[in-house]
C-alpha cells in the first residue's frame, strides 16, 4: 500500500476522531442547559454554552431531535455506568439498593 493512502487514511480517522470529540462537547453543553433551563433545550442557548453559532452546531445534528437522541444515548450511558457496578457486587438486591430503598419496601 502507498504512502499517500496510509496518510488519507490517518487524515480520515482523525477527522473522525474530531468530529466524534465535538458531537461529545455539544452533548455536555446540551447537559448543562437541559440542567439549568429544562426540557425545552432551546438550540441557541445550547450553541452558545458550547461557545460556537447555531449552524456549527446543525453541522452535527441534523435537528434538535438528533440532539435529544444523542442526550439519550448519554443517559443511558450514564445509568449503565451507575447501575452495573451495583449489579454485579454479588450481593442481595436490597442491600445494593442502600438503606432508603430498603425503609420504603417495608
Amino acid at each position: 500500500m502507498s504512502p499517500t493512502v496510509k496518510a488519507g487514511d490517518a487524515r480520515r480517522d482523525r477527522w473522525s476522531d474530531h468530529r466524534a470529540r465535538r458531537r461529545r462537547e455539544f452533548v455536555d453543553a446540551a447537559l448543562r442547559v437541559l440542567e439549568a433551563q429544562g426540557p425545552d433545550l432551546p438550540m441557541d442557548a445550547v450553541a452558545a454554552e458550547a461557545g460556537v453559532t447555531k449552524p456549527v452546531l446543525y453541522r452535527y445534528f441534523q435537528d434538535k431531535s438528533a440532539l435529544v437522541g444523542a442526550l439519550a444515548e448519554r443517559g443511558s450511558e450514564i445509568l449503565l455506568d451507575r447501575l452495573l457496578p451495583a449489579i454485579r457486587a454479588g450481593c442481595p438486591a436490597l442491600s445494593r439498593c442502600g438503606t432508603r430503598s430498603a425503609r420504603t419496601s417495608r
